[in-house]
């Protein structure tokens, strides 16, 4: 991350002994330690952060995407549905088309009893 070699790492303990003396050394170390413990995970807490507000955004994206789609093909399906009343409305008031007659010969169905079998006496 910082690219710093052994040999500099070296020098800056030797500086440090020198400067902290050696019974200083080992708490301003742990300091150290917990300070850039503690600075990692914010880093970290803050990734994750932003990772989830880009997953977020593509979603709401893909949403928008979706219900545009879906707005556009309901507007289709309301514009064909306009269109057929229209035309039932006008076949309504012009001359409409009769049924076919039933021919004389066509079969016809045997009567049924609709009620149910409480009711049948």
């Amino acid at each position: 991350m910082f690219d710093i070699s052994f040999a500099e790492l070296t020098l800056v303990f030797i500086i440090a002994l020198v400067v902290l003396g050696p019974e200083r050394l080992p708490k301003a170390a742990r300091t150290v330690g917990h300070w850039m413990g503690r600075a990692r995970a914010a880093f970290t807490h803050l990734k994750n952060e932003l990772d989830r507000e880009v997953v977020n955004k593509e979603m709401q994206d893909l949403f928008r995407q979706k219900a545009d789609a879906l707005r556009q093909e309901t507007d289709k399906l309301n514009q064909s549905l306009n269109e057929s009343l229209t035309d039932a409305r006008k076949t309504e008031t012009g001359s409409a088309p009769q049924p076919p007659a039933e021919p004389a010969d066509a079969p016809t169905l045997p009567a049924t009893d609709d009620r149910r079998p409480q009711d049948k006496p």
